[in-house]
């Protein structure tokens, strides 16, 4: 479920509430009501997860959900959920009407959606005949443009209604569930909730035919992004090294462990590629030896391949070759060997 509180107290509680009464697994909420220029925490049944200007957030519902912040700008704030069957990643997205519309767009400019299957919700303040409106503005033309590029698909359903309505500023469309092609099928109900929600924006609701249960199925692919792992990781150097410098008790100890491993598993969930483990129980045959000789191979590989492309000296690349021809010879049989005996 989404709906921008715009600001309000009582909207944000309504929110929360209504989300729990209804079961939801997670509610996206922009604008939200603060207190000292923080989020109101009010909701001992959901973790909150804020973008750097607190103007969208998300809070997750489902106890058994465990979320990883993805990525992260002014307006834009994008969880990932790794369920039984897929990696979904959830974004709530708040583009004030009175900025740049290129400039809230290129947020977006440094995320891969091709990574994951992802829906996003937000309020947009964009006006075009696709989601309701009897015009399209400039605004909601680039948007339009944007959308175009990466073959999405808007969920709205105009002949339910306006998504904001206020006696002042008529109605309007200004929320939007979107989703990509590889998970439109998933989408099995979208709608507008008919009750008070102290807001001028109405509660959307919407249903994916998917198993949220959290998985641990999974495994970071480590091979590229250390660079930039590392690069994340610099600038928590010097308050970490402060934390540790005042450790004093065992009590400490745990605090900075804690800090440090939330910080590490952070930027690891969003850096690097993960891969689930859809072949569970399959393969019996394969173990550690097997993996060691095809890795060994691989790499023999690739240093023939190296030396043959930059002009070695055809000694040198004979012996390459003779290498990795042995290597693959005994990864080959031993991996028949295995596969008889399994």
């Amino acid at each position: 479920m989404l709906i921008n509180v715009n600001h309000s107290q009582i909207a944000r509680v309504s929110a929360l509430q209504t989300a729990i009464d209804q079961g939801l697994d997670f509610l996206t909420i922009q604008k939200p009501y603060l207190m000292n220029g923080e989020p109101l925490n009010s909701c001992s049944k959901g973790k909150i997860y804020c973008s750097k200007s607190h103007k969208s957030l998300i809070v997750i519902l489902n106890p058994e959900l465990k979320a990883y912040t993805k990525f992260k700008t002014d307006h834009i704030i994008i969880l990932e959920l790794h369920l039984r069957n897929l990696i979904l990643n959830i974004s709530s997205v708040y583009f004030p009407p009175h900025d740049n519309i290129d400039d809230s767009i290129n947020e977006f400019l440094t995320y891969d959606f091709n990574r994951s299957f992802n829906i996003i919700t937000g309020d947009f303040n964009c006006r075009s005949q696709t989601w309701g409106y009897n015009f399209e503005d400039h605004r909601g033309r680039k948007l339009m443009e944007f959308l175009a590029l990466n073959n999405p698909n808007i969920c709205n359903i105009k002949e339910h209604g306006p998504t904001f309505i206020s006696h002042c500023l008529n109605t309007g469309y200004p929320e939007l569930t979107i989703v990509f092609s590889a998970l439109i099928d998933k989408v099995k109900e979208w709608g507008i909730l008919d009750r008070h929600y102290f807001s001028d924006h109405r509660y959307i609701y919407f249903k994916l035919d998917l198993e949220f249960q959290h998985s641990t199925e999974f495994y970071l692919k480590t091979g590229y992004g250390s660079g930039k792992f590392l690069r994340g990781l610099m600038p928590h150097i010097e308050p970490l090294t402060l934390h540790l410098n005042s450790v004093h008790c065992l009590e400490d100890i745990d605090s900075f462990f804690v800090e440090f491993i939330d910080i590490a598993s952070e930027l690891a969930m969003g850096i690097f590629k993960k891969k689930l483990n859809r072949r569970r129980g399959g393969f019996k045959f394969w173990n550690d030896g097997l993996r060691t000789l095809r890795n060994t191979t691989n790499k023999l590989y690739k240093i023939f391949k190296r030396k043959k492309q930059s002009d070695s000296p055809e000694a040198e690349v004979h012996a390459a070759r003779d290498e990795y021809n042995k290597s693959r010879a005994i990864y080959k049989k031993q991996l028949l060997t295995v596969k008889r005996e399994s």
